[in-house]
């Protein structure tokens, strides 16, 4: 289990990444429209969990 924050790589606060995010993990994660895992706009992942292809995350964290 982790609870570092980490940021999409090639994503900012200008340029979200545009992905249809998987958890393939055996961990929640949990993923962030904002850098460094902030804001009030987050979405839940339990493991095996997919999101749609619309969602544009810049960040998740495990745990």
């Amino acid at each position: 289990m982790s609870a570092e924050c980490i940021n999409i790589p090639e994503t900012g606060r200008l340029r979200p990444a545009c992905l249809r995010p998987r958890n393939y993990t055996n961990s929640t994660a949990t993923v962030f429209l904002d850098v460094d895992c902030n804001g009030d706009t987050y979405y839940v992942m339990p493991p095996g969990k997919k999101l749609g292809d619309r969602l544009r995350l810049r960040s998740v964290v495990f745990g």
